[in-house]
């Protein structure tokens, strides 16, 4: 109660300060009375929605969660054969989409401008996947190709950082090494970043699609033995995407006092989570597809050109 009187206190004395200014021509508080009841109290309520009018809108951010977690289906009896893992190269072509503010104001464009220069504006889905998610799929990616091939009854070493990090005492006892290199996109289709006197909303969608280049080697020769292209475009992902953001007043007390009334309740960001639910759909779609190609008889079928290839390295 007692900040709520203050507040009110407040609010009065503003708008005596400004009755007086205005009508009374003086800021001299024995003229008072030459600002009628109604004026002041219409003046308070005008100081009351200014001051509504500056409080920031709230923004409920959707935060998602990544899952790189993946078990294969195909099972194989143990072996004695080894193969070594060289962690997974990963090249990214980055696109993205962006479009001009959709808004004849300005002030609004004032704002936009501001808003893009302080690198505010919009969303970059290839930014947030570098910041943040990047080097988890990196790993997961590394860490499923070692246990996808465990299951199917290999020996696993690595991953190794680069082929020439194997020893030659390791490539000696390697069966195969298999050196993965995933070409991954990020396409982000903005629908347009439309503007009102207090936000703006950027949407749109997020489409991700790539290709695996797989390559079996013999450790000792660096020949290679299975090349195989997969295709990872054909799974159909796209996740629409929201970010709301607010923008600084321009037209003043009128401006103010207008945004207090039409201004949203809060605002709304689910980048996050559309950008981690096409991430998810596309590792379990892939490691998926990647499983299948890699498979446990294919790798078998050539022991002996591999056994050849060994005898002929050690003369």
């Amino acid at each position: 109660m007692l900040l709520l009187s203050r507040l009110f206190q407040s609010w009065v004395s503003l708008s005596r300060r400004i009755c007086l200014r205005i009508k009374c021509k003086t800021i001299n508080v024995t003229k008072l009375n030459g600002c009628n009841v109604n004026s002041r109290l219409l003046l308070s309520l005008i100081a009351l929605t200014v001051v509504v009018g500056c409080s920031p809108i709230p923004v409920k951010r959707d935060v998602g969660q990544v899952n790189f977690n993946y078990s294969g289906s195909n099972k194989g009896e143990q072996t004695d054969k080894v193969i070594g893992i060289v962690a997974s190269e990963v090249s990214q072509a980055q696109s993205s989409v962006s479009s001009s503010p959709q808004s004849t104001n300005p002030f609004i464009q004032m704002a936009m401008a501001q808003a893009q220069a302080k690198g505010n504006h919009g969303f970059n889905a290839n930014s947030a996947y570098n910041q943040s998610y990047r080097s988890q799929l990196m790993t997961a990616l590394n860490n499923t190709f070692v246990s996808n091939l465990s299951d199917k009854g290999f020996n696993m070493k690595g991953p190794y950082q680069t082929f020439d990090d194997i020893t030659f005492s390791d490539k000696k006892n390697m069966y195969l090494s298999v050196v993965p290199r995933l070409t991954f996109n990020i396409n982000q289709k903005s629908t347009g970043v439309a503007c009102k006197s207090t936000h703006c909303t950027d949407s749109g969608n997020i489409y991700i699609n790539g290709e695996m280049l797989l390559k079996v080697i013999e450790p000792l020769t660096g020949q290679a033995m299975l090349n195989k292209r997969i295709n990872l475009s054909d799974f159909g992902i796209s996740e629409p995407y929201t970010k709301q953001w607010e923008i600084k007043n321009r037209g003043g007390l009128v401006g103010m006092a207008t945004n207090s009334v039409t201004k949203p309740e809060q605002l709304l960001d689910n980048t996050d989570k559309s950008l981690t639910r096409a991430l998810n759909s596309f590792y379990a779609k892939a490691a998926a597809k990647i499983d299948t190609y890699l498979s446990r008889d294919e790798l078998l079928s050539i022991q002996k050109d591999v056994a050849q290839l060994k005898e002929l390295k050690r003369y």
